[in-house]
């Protein structure tokens, strides 16, 4: 599997996904990852006269996550897409009667 690394996003450019917190976003991508945020997290800063929008810490939340975070989600994130590539691949190698597909 390889590891790939993506820029950071305003909070504009997210449109409405939900966020997560570090701990279930640890949860979720299964064993053995350890997520961690980094110490003096930033605060988004909201419209004038509006509260901060909550940012992708979890609800509610303040913290925005730093690079190293960002990081660690795109490599994740590229290490399941290689396994189900490497899935696909072997399913489509099977075929019906075990003949190799495309």
């Amino acid at each position: 599997p390889g590891r790939s690394a993506l820029a950071a996003t305003c909070a504009g450019c997210v449109r409405g996904r939900t966020p997560v917190t570090f701990a279930a976003f640890a949860r979720l991508a299964g064993d053995g990852l350890r997520v961690v945020a980094a110490p003096g997290a930033e605060v988004l800063p909201g419209p004038a006269g509006a509260e901060s929008a909550p940012a992708a810490g979890g609800p509610g939340s303040q913290a925005v996550p730093g690079m190293p975070e960002l990081v660690a989600e795109a490599a994740l994130l590229q290490a399941r897409l290689d396994w189900f590539q490497t899935r696909l691949a072997l399913l489509g190698e099977r075929g019906p009667g075990g003949a190799g597909q495309g």
